[in-house]
């Protein structure tokens, strides 16, 4: 990519927003190499690579939190055969304790987070060595007793001798034969060595070594002599604590050292993993969103948003190379002709580097092998260059090496020279431009330009749309329409008397005047047919509306009318279910009653026949 267009459109700017939201240093130097890619799997892989970064960060934000440190130099010097100090191994031991956590909580998300896992999986764990040093040195670089056997005898033995040689001393100085001799009936150290402040005066009279004196030479600092063995001892135990440090520490700084290799490529691998997820937390930061990547030369944005913009952004819709190769752009000044342009440079750099763009998810993208840019005034003291001279430098440049594959944005084609000359040569450019098929935007006052857009094949107009009643741009772009420059309205708006307004419409040329009444109608039409539109959207939303509310009253009297047909049944059911209960019921009594009734006759019957059958026998 071309380095001078890329500092055009503000490319410096992303990359170092995007530094600045890495947790390591090694993310920021990736982040700081950050350039647009120019082959389509390559940035597929960098987009997917954002897409899942965001989704976790949006998910799970603690599952990639951590402490690293830079410790690439530590590491390097412990190669070498260095000692490292106990602040440096704390510091190795807790990056090596982020890396390890790193790689698990991505492990244990691998499913969800493929490609983030897969680039975790190569990170180094030597949960021992973390452990050992942990236990061996402090937070704050101090050495602790559990780094060797050897170390806390050694310390309870200088404690124990340097407490009995302050008592000594504390006893010495208390003495009514010496108190009086002393400064102050103190014991301090000097030059490692346990002393007391003795009177200058008085300083023959304490046998001892003098060790040092004060600033005023007022007072010696003595070491009596009865006290020297006892400091010869604190000095030996000193010595042999302090040897026994420099063991620990050069044994885990050689344990380091042996794998400075593997601890180096997991830091590199790190700082892959820290831009990828800054990458992430750039994209929720601009509410951004991954553009669709098209495999031809084309650019589709819709609603986008230029990302270093900040209060209330108006998205544009603006693309080339669909039905249309090159794109005029005319309008008033400050009208947002210059930003429209640089969003769409900037966005496809942000889409080719892997970076979700703000705009809507249905934007495309191509890719371009070169995005060139000519923006802004350029002119240069040092060099002697005016600004139409700079821009024509530009332009050599570009005419040098756009094709195909090239988008190439032009701010003012044709600017700061003769109106005629500059819009020739604009219209020669941009002719040129399309012949080589290269897709081209570019902004302009000039007329001739606007004639071009509407006449060539493949060539398109636009504009920025101006509100005259409050004389100020609305930033919004329409395709298919060439704008007004706007400079007298304008004027007049911002107090230029209104005779000289109205002498400068009067010295505008026949075809000048004509095609701005054609414009002014146009424009006029097509806020007519802008607001027909604004109010069918309004009238069709409103039948919509009714059509939906109608929809789910109908629903609900359906609804109803199965309840109630679902309640009628119900109760039908229930009321035949008790009359066959209750015929049963009655048959069931009857039956009872029949039988009933048959058994009391046939027990009559048994008496009478039992009776008559008697009378029989008697009679016999």
């Amino acid at each position: 990519m071309d380095r001078e267009s890329l500092r055009r459109l503000d490319w410096p700017k992303i990359v170092a927003r995007l530094a600045a939201l890495t947790a390591s240093a090694m993310g920021r130097e990736v982040a700081e190499a950050l350039a647009p890619a120019t082959q389509a799997e390559e940035i597929a892989n960098r987009l997917a690579d954002t897409s899942e970064a965001r989704e976790l960060l949006e998910r799970e934000p603690g599952l990639v939190a951590g402490v690293w440190h830079d410790v690439r130099t530590p590491v390097r010097r412990a190669q070498a055969g260095a000692v490292l100090e106990p602040r440096e191994l704390f510091t190795v031991a807790q990056t090596l304790q982020g890396l390890r956590r790193l790689r698990q909580n991505l492990a244990a998300r691998g499913a969800q987070y493929p490609r983030l896992a897969a680039r975790a999986a190569g990170l180094m764990s030597l949960p021992e060595l973390e452990r050992e040093i942990f236990r061996a040195v402090g937070p704050d670089g101090e050495v602790l007793d559990g780094a060797s056997r050897e170390l806390p005898e050694i310390r309870r033995e200088l404690h124990r001798a340097t407490e009995h040689l302050r008592s000594r001393l504390e006893e010495f100085v208390r003495r009514p034969a010496v108190a009086h001799l002393l400064q102050e009936p103190i014991v301090t150290i000097r030059h490692e060595r346990y002393v007391v402040p003795v009177k200058q005066e008085h300083r023959a009279r304490i046998p001892g070594l003098i060790h040092d004196q004060s600033a005023s030479g007022a007072t010696v600092f003595i070491e009596p002599l009865e006290v020297v063995e006892l400091n010869n001892e604190v000095r030996r135990l000193q010595a042999a604590e302090r040897e026994e440090v420099q063991r620990i520490l050069a044994r885990f700084s050689g344990r380091i050292g042996r794998r400075a290799g593997e601890i180096l490529a997991s830091l590199a691998l790190l700082g892959e993993i820290d831009f990828i997820l800054a990458k992430g937390r750039l994209s929720l930061e601009m509410r951004a969103e991954p553009p669709e990547l098209a495999r031809e030369a084309v650019v589709d944005l819709r609603r986008a948003r230029h990302p270093l913009l900040t209060g209330h952004v108006v998205p544009v819709d603006i693309g080339v190379g669909e039905d249309f190769d090159v794109l005029v752009i005319t309008g008033p000044n400050t009208g947002g002709k210059t930003v429209a342009l640089k969003t769409v440079g900037l966005l496809v750099l942000m889409a080719q580097a892997g970076l979700h763009i703000p705009a809507d998810g249905r934007s495309r993208v191509g890719v371009f092998r070169q995005v060139f840019a000519d923006i802004g005034d350029e002119q240069s003291i040092e060099q002697a260059l005016s600004s139409f001279s700079s821009h024509i430098t530009n332009l050599v440049g570009i005419l040098a090496a756009a094709g195909s594959d090239s988008l190439v944005l032009l701010d003012e084609l044709g600017a700061g020279t003769d109106p005629a000359q500059g819009a020739a040569l604009g219209q020669a450019v941009l002719e040129e431009l399309q012949r080589r098929g290269a897709r081209t935007i570019a902004t302009t006052h000039y007329a001739q330009l606007k004639e071009f857009a509407a006449a060539y094949h493949r060539v398109e107009n636009a504009s920025v749309e101006f509100d005259r009643e409050t004389l100020r741009p609305t930033y919004r772009l329409v395709i298919g329409r060439p704008g007004q420059s706007s400079a007298l309205t304008v004027a007049a708006g911002l107090g230029v008397p209104p005779e000289i307004v109205e002498r400068a419409r009067e010295l505008l040329s026949p075809d000048e005047r004509r095609l701005q009444t054609l414009l002014e109608r146009a424009e006029a039409a097509a806020r007519a047919a802008a607001r027909d539109r604004e109010e069918a959207a309004r009238l069709r939303a409103e039948a919509l509306e009714l059509k939906k509310k109608y929809e789910e009253l109908s629903e609900a009297l359906e609804a109803r009318r199965r309840e109630i047909l679902a309640e009628a049944r119900n109760q039908a059911q229930a009321l035949v279910r008790e009359a066959r209960y209750e015929a049963t019921r009655i048959i069931e009594e009857l039956r009872a009653a029949a039988a009933r009734t048959a058994a009391r006759a046939a027990s009559s019957a048994s008496r009478a026949f039992t009776s008559r059958a008697g009378r029989w026998a008697l009679w016999r």
